[in-house]
C-alpha cells in the first residue's frame, strides 16, 4: 500500500507541481508522507489513510504540520482514504459516520465516494487515478497476516521459546519448573543477585501449552491494533516497558516464581485503552468500553483463580498505559 501510495504522490508531483512533505508520528495515516502544493500564501494538501481504520486523521494536526514546514497562512486538507479488496461495508460505515474525505478505489484506481473536499482536489485525484490506470499500475491485494510483521515475529518467539521448554521438560503438555527457572523465569532471590535480564527473559516462557495457546490467542487479537496505529517501533516499546513494569511489580509485590507474556499484553489493553481515550471523538466510545469490559473482566479472573500473577497484569497495565500515553503526547508534539 505505501508503495502505491508513493506513486500516487510522484504523479501529483508529475501532473499538479505537488512536493512531498513528512507527516511522521501522526495517528490515522497510512503513510508518513503527503503531497503539498503552495501558491500565493495558500497550500493544498493530500494525506493518505485507510478506508478500514477506525482513526481519522487530525487534520487540525496536519495543517498545523504543513503551515510550518511551508510558511504558508493557510491550507486546505483532503484526505484520500485507500480502499481495496470488499470495502462496501467500510465505505457504508464511512458514509453514515459523516467522515469527510475522498475514498480512492486502489485496485481499480477510481474516486468512488467523496464528501466536504472541494471540487479542485477532487479532480486532481481523480485525475492521477485515471492516469495510474492508464499505465497499468495499481495496489495488490494485501496480505492481511503480514501487516503485521512484529505480532508474528513475538508469536514465533513465544512458541520458540514453549518447544524448548517442552523438549528440555520431555512433556508437551506442561513445563518443568526446574526447567524454566534455568530458562530464564521471574525468581526473586536470583534476581536479587544480579540476573536481571531475568526480568525480560520470563516475557517469553509458559507454564503449558495451554497457558501458551491462551497469551498467543490475546496477542494476536490485541496486538494487530496497536502496531497499526503505533508503528512498529513503538508497538515494541510498549510491549516490552509494559512486560519489565509487569515483571518488576511481580518482584515486589509476590514471591513467587512467575512466567509469562501476559504482562506484556495487558501493557497492550492499556495502549488500546489510551488510544480509544485520545481517539474518542474520531472512533466512538463503544471501543473504549469495550477494551474496558475486558480488562476489567481479566483483572476479575486473575483475582479470582489461584496460581494467576496478578500483579504482574497490574504491573503490566499500568507500564502500557504510561509508555503508550508518552507516546502519544510525543505524536502531537
Amino acid at each position: 500500500m505505501e508503495k502505491y501510495l508513493k506513486g500516487f504522490i510522484q504523479k501529483l508531483n508529475e501532473l499538479f507541481g505537488y512536493r512531498v512533505a513528512e507527516l511522521d508520528g501522526m495517528v490515522g495515516l497510512a503513510t508518513e508522507w503527503a503531497a503539498v502544493r503552495t501558491d500565493q500564501g495558500h497550500s493544498r494538501v493530500f494525506a493518505f489513510s485507510q478506508l478500514d481504520n477506525p482513526a481519522s486523521p487530525d487534520t487540525a494536526s496536519i495543517r498545523a504540520r504543513v503551515l510550518g514546514q511551508t510558511g504558508a497562512a493557510a491550507a486546505d486538507i483532503a484526505i484520500i482514504y485507500a480502499a481495496e479488496g470488499n470495502y462496501r461495508g467500510a465505505l457504508q460505515e464511512f458514509i453514515n459516520s459523516g467522515r469527510q474525505g475522498i475514498v480512492l478505489d486502489v485496485e481499480k484506481n477510481e474516486v468512488v465516494y467523496y464528501s466536504g473536499v472541494d471540487e479542485t482536489s477532487v479532480r486532481e485525484a481523480a485525475a492521477c487515478a485515471h492516469y495510474l490506470k492508464s499505465e497499468g499500475i495499481r495496489n495488490k491485494p494485501r496480505n492481511t497476516a503480514m501487516q503485521f510483521h512484529v505480532t508474528l515475529v513475538l508469536i514465533a518467539l513465544n512458541v520458540a521459546a514453549y518447544a524448548v521448554t517442552a523438549y528440555l521438560s520431555k512433556d508437551l503438555f506442561n513445563s518443568n519448573i526446574d526447567v524454566l527457572i534455568t530458562l530464564g523465569a521471574k525468581d526473586n532471590a536470583l534476581i536479587a543477585a544480579g540476573q536481571y535480564w531475568r526480568l525480560i527473559t520470563c516475557m517469553f516462557l509458559h507454564g503449558g501449552i495451554f497457558h501458551l495457546a491462551v497469551n498467543m490467542y490475546s496477542l494476536f487479537a490485541v496486538g494487530p491494533v496497536i502496531e497499526r496505529f503505533f508503528g512498529r517501533k513503538k508497538y515494541l516499546a510498549i510491549y516490552f516497558i509494559s512486560g519489565i513494569c509487569s515483571s518488576l511489580l511481580s518482584l515486589l509485590m509476590t514471591p513467587e516464581v512467575a512466567i509469562g507474556a501476559s504482562g506484556a499484553i495487558f501493557g497492550l489493553l492499556g495502549a488500546c485503552l489510551v488510544f480509544g481515550v485520545e481517539m474518542k471523538n474520531q472512533i466512538g466510545k463503544e471501543f473504549m468500553v469495550n477494551v474496558i469490559a475486558v480488562i476489567a473482566l481479566n483483572l476479575f479472573l486473575g483475582f479470582s483463580v489461584a496460581m494467576i500473577d496478578n500483579y504482574g497484569h497490574i504491573g503490566g497495565l499500568l507500564g502500557g498505559i504510561a509508555s503508550s500515553l508518552l507516546l502519544f503526547k510525543k505524536k502531537k508534539a
